[in-house]
């Protein structure tokens, strides 16, 4: 059940709205049975085989967080302190999140591997990928790894299932700690606010619905011809369609992103930012502090800060850099390709880093400003193109189907010659041209509305672009005759072009995180 789709947008999303506010109005927790039953039968519209599986992780990993919160005895045959038990529990539960993930993730790519070393011809099976394990499973092990570290455990049941089954953020993210959602679960009401809340939340999922049918399915169709192993005809056609996945990732991550959080805001949550203008980022490091945030943020916490951080000497620092973007890539895909995909984002951080502290911190435009070599605003632009393009090149390892194709696509490319481009324009081109302008240039949604608090946490700090503040209060104010004309004209665009678009078919296209 895609969210754009008529059935969730005519039928679930409806029904389950009213049936929410209706039980709401008389117990909460009946509103939280309510919401774990819609989101059980959300997952469960893809393959409702695969609910079970959810359940028994989401229960397991519920009995040890109850177990490491509370005094449990262990067997006097282990020997075991407290301290050294609770260590074996978590790592133990760790491990099964992980051997889950892995089983049916990763199998047949590590029996590829072996095969490809032992020379033998093992056939790999065919495993339905659960979806959004990848997802559901980092939740809960920063769930268990964060009441180990004497974080509040959730003490109700209900309450821990529905934060982990809560459909907007199920699928595909964000990545949410406990501590955020629970407490908001516990807190609600129906309250005078409720209407507001249910408007922006509206608005902000009819734009997400709007950037995913309008402008990244758009730019899917002239993507795909490239990738599908048989569309490198020329070098003109290859760079269009790189470039056009480039747009149709960030368009559709962002509607997703957005949908999410306008689906949560109408039942009362605030979910993190997960994605803020990552093109307008003057280096990769600030690419990633915007691009997938939640997932950045929890291989910070739970993985570079473990191996030791930037703690442990400068050269171990770089070395786990480059091992946790590694895994960033192979979390995405059981493929060579996103292997290659994370190792050239972890260099090009180590690098980067590693140039800043040679310059003692400060970024290349501040030192040309400083010499008066060129203006800092000049600079920054010209540092947002250049880590745009170099982030666009690298998206096409991770869009290639192997390391072939995409050695493939990047040959197309260095033969490509600007009389050739200006021979081959068309009106597709000035769509990209004006897509990139809007990615590199215009404020964000969040920005848009940032008087009213669709978020939990706030923007990423210190960023070269970012002047605006978001409110993270938790009432949203009333709304303006002003704003009232505004934010319905913008949802009249919307939803008029999001129609359009529906006749001519589009709208069935999975998101691209779905596979993730």
């Amino acid at each position: 059940m895609l969210f754009q789709s008529y059935i969730f947008s005519i039928y679930f999303l409806p029904s389950a709205l009213a049936v929410f506010l209706l039980s709401l109005f008389f117990c909460r927790k009946l509103s939280l049975l309510v919401l774990i039953i819609f989101s059980l039968i959300f997952y469960g519209w893809w393959d409702w085989k695969l609910l079970p599986l959810l359940m028994g992780s989401i229960c397991l990993n519920w009995l040890v967080g109850t177990m490491l919160a509370h005094s449990f005895s262990w067997p006097a045959v282990l020997h075991l302190s407290r301290l050294h038990a609770k260590k074996l529990l978590v790592f133990v539960c760790v491990a099964a999140n992980l051997l889950l993930l892995g089983y049916f993730k990763y199998k047949n790519f590590g029996l590829e591997i072996v095969a490809d070393l032992s020379g033998n011809n093992w056939r790999a099976e065919t495993l339905i990928i659960p979806l959004g394990i990848s997802f559901w499973t980092f939740q809960q092990i920063a769930y268990v790894v964060d009441v180990y570290r004497n974080r509040k455990n959730a003490e109700s049941f209900v309450d821990y299932l529905a934060f982990i089954t809560f459909f907007p953020q199920l699928i595909a993210g964000p990545i949410c700690y406990h501590q955020e959602i629970i407490p908001q679960l516990q807190k609600l009401s129906f309250g005078p606010g409720a209407v507001r809340q249910i408007q922006i939340g509206l608005i902000l999922f009819l734009i997400g619905v709007f950037k995913k049918i309008v402008i990244a399915d758009y730019f899917a169709a002239i993507s795909d011809p490239v990738f599908s192993g048989g569309g490198l005809t020329d070098p003109v056609s290859t760079a269009r369609g790189v470039l056009s996945f480039s747009l149709q990732i960030y368009f559709d991550f962002s509607a997703y992103s957005e949908m999410a959080m306008g689906l949560a805001c109408m039942f009362g949550l605030r979910l993190p930012i997960n994605f803020y203008s990552p093109y307008k980022a003057v280096s990769i490091v600030e690419f990633w502090r915007c691009w997938h945030i939640t997932l950045s943020r929890f291989l910070r916490d739970y993985l570079y800060i473990p191996l030791g951080g930037n703690r442990v000497g400068r050269l171990r620092e770089y070395i786990n850099i480059l091992t946790v973007m590694i895994l960033a890539g192979l979390w995405h895909g059981a493929n060579w390709t996103f292997v290659v995909w994370g190792a050239a984002h972890g260099g090009l951080l180590a690098i980067t880093h590693f140039a800043r502290r040679v310059v003692r911190g400060k970024n290349p435009g501040e030192l040309f400003e400083e010499y008066g070599a060129i203006p800092l605003h000049t600079t920054r632009i010209a540092l947002r193109f250049i880590t745009f393009f170099t982030v666009t090149l690298l998206w096409v390892l991770f869009r290639a189907e192997s390391l072939a194709e995409a050695v493939q696509i990047y040959g197309q490319l260095t033969s490509l010659r600007i009389g050739e481009i200006i021979r081959d324009l068309k009106i597709d081109d000035f769509y990209t041209a004006l897509a990139v302008f809007c990615v590199l240039f215009l404020p964000n949604v969040l920005q848009l509305l940032s008087a009213f608090p669709v978020a939990h946490t706030d923007p990423p700090k210190n960023l070269s672009f970012n002047r605006s503040r978001i409110s993270t209060s938790e009432d949203i104010p009333a709304i303006s005759r002003r704003q009232t004309i505004r934010l319905a004209l913008l949802t009249a665009i919307c939803a008029v072009s999001i129609f359009a678009a529906t006749l001519e078919g589009a709208g069935q296209k999975e998101f691209i995180y779905f596979e993730f």
